[in-house]
C-alpha cells in the first residue's frame, strides 16, 4: 500500500505529508489527487473527507495503530517516530506532524475511490477545462479556480464511482511492499509480519 494517501482495509487516511491539505481540509470537503508532470496527471484518488482528527488522535488510537502511515507514536507529550516505520525518517517528523504534534491532522475518508497504479488520463478526453487546469498546476493544496473546474470535477467524481464500485481499484504506483522483498534484508523481519 501507499502510505500518502493511504488506503488499507476499506479507510483512506491522509495522515502524513501535505500538509497544507491537512491543515486546511474539513469534514465533507472533496479531495482529487492527480498524479504530478512525471504521470501525466493522471487521476490517482478522490476521497470525501469523512472524519477530521487534530493533535495526533489518529497516533494515539489503537484501531489505527497497524496503518502503514501511522508512523509516530505519543512519548511524554512529544512526537517521536516508530522505530518499524517503513517510511520517512526522523527528519521528516516536524514537517509530518510537529515536535508535539501540532501538525498532526489527519483527515478520513470512507466514501472514496483509489485507482493507484491503475489511475489513468481518460478525464482529459472527457474534460478538457479540467486536464488544462491540471496541466498548470503545482504540487499541494488548490481550490478549483472557477465554477466551471468544479463542475467537472463532480461530474468526474461521479463518473468514477459509476465505473468502480469497489474503492480500492489499483496498487499505488510505488508500493511500500517493495521495501519488503528479499533483497532487503535489513527489512525482513518486520516485513513478514506487516506486509
Amino acid at each position: 500500500m501507499g502510505t500518502a494517501p493511504c488506503p488499507q482495509n476499506g479507510l483512506l487516511s491522509l495522515a502524513i505529508c501535505k500538509p497544507v491539505i491537512r491543515r486546511c481540509a474539513q469534514v465533507d470537503d472533496w479531495l482529487f489527487g492527480f498524479g504530478g508532470k512525471p504521470l501525466d496527471g493522471r487521476l490517482i484518488y478522490i476521497a470525501q473527507i469523512t472524519e477530521r482528527l487534530e493533535n495526533g488522535i489518529y497516533y494515539k488510537l489503537q484501531k489505527h495503530a497497524r496503518r502503514l502511515d501511522c508512523i509516530y507514536r505519543h512519548q511524554k507529550g512529544k512526537a517521536k517516530r516508530k522505530v518499524n516505520a517503513l517510511v520517512h525518517e526522523e527528519y521528516n517528523l516536524p514537517h509530518d506532524v510537529g515536535l508535539k504534534f501540532e501538525r498532526g491532522h489527519v483527515l478520513l475518508s470512507t466514501n472514496f475511490r483509489y485507482l493507484g497504479g491503475k489511475g489513468t488520463t481518460e478525464y482529459k478526453r472527457k474534460f478538457p477545462k479540467l486536464a488544462a487546469w491540471v496541466a498548470k498546476g503545482t504540487q499541494g493544496h488548490r481550490f478549483p479556480p472557477s465554477p466551471e473546474i468544479e463542475a467537472e470535477l463532480f461530474k468526474l467524481q461521479k463518473s468514477i464511482w459509476k465505473q468502480y464500485p469497489r474503492k480500492i481499484i489499483g496498487k499505488p504506483s510505488d508500493p511500500i511492499e517493495e521495501a519488503c522483498q528479499p533483497k532487503n534484508k535489513s527489512l525482513s523481519k518486520f516485513c513478514k509480519v506487516v506486509c
